[in-house]
């Protein structure tokens, strides 16, 4: 049986999780997570993701028989652009690796600025579509490159935080004397 303060407990959360659904008021969503920062919105976000349970989201419209059948709930967390960095750079088959391996096959070393690293993490924090977006970005990035360098005696390409806005395009290096190691990101491909 459940006490008074309980009830209205559970009437709160259940008025909080009413964004969605049958029953969903747009005005919840205003209040609970409109935030100048962003990063502040995804923790609120985050914290009321935790509190989910299985009768909520019949609440929200789904199927208790298919709800029935989760055993475990785990809510998803939205990422940072620290997150989308380490997704860069940790795994052990990351994107820049996979990248640079690519150019490998023309002889051509690929480089990223801590610039560039941060500014792809930021234009995929942007868009809001968590790591998905950061393929498609490096992709554009890239393009040019992975085009005219092959074959031209380019032995090395870095790429800036200025040719990720689009401002500039990459450097190449015609020899492996003139890298500048101290403002490229060393990566291990192991």
């Amino acid at each position: 049986m459940w006490s008074r303060s309980a009830r209205q407990v559970r009437k709160n959360d259940e008025q909080r999780f009413r964004v969605l659904g049958f029953g969903a008021t747009f005005a919840n969503v205003a209040e609970d997570l409109s935030s100048n920062d962003e990063t502040i919105a995804g923790e609120k976000r985050n914290e009321l993701l935790k509190q989910v349970d299985p009768s909520d989201l019949m609440q929200f419209g789904m199927v208790p028989e298919l709800v029935g059948r989760f055993p475990v709930l785990v809510p998803f967390h939205a990422l940072d652009e620290r997150m989308l960095i380490r997704v860069l750079q940790e795994p052990r088959n990351n994107l820049i690796s996979q990248a640079q391996r690519f150019f490998a096959m023309d002889n051509i070393e690929l480089r990223f600025t801590r610039g560039a690293i941060n500014e792809l993490a930021r234009r995929a924090f942007q868009r809001k579509t968590g790591a998905r977006a950061l393929r498609s970005i490096l992709e554009a990035v890239l393009l040019q490159a992975k085009y005219e360098c092959p074959g031209t005696g380019v032995h090395t390409v870095v790429i800036t935080g200025s040719t990720v806005r689009g401002e500039s395009e990459y450097r190449s290096l015609s020899s492996s004397s003139n890298k500048s190691p101290d403002t490229v990101v060393p990566t291990d491909s192991a």
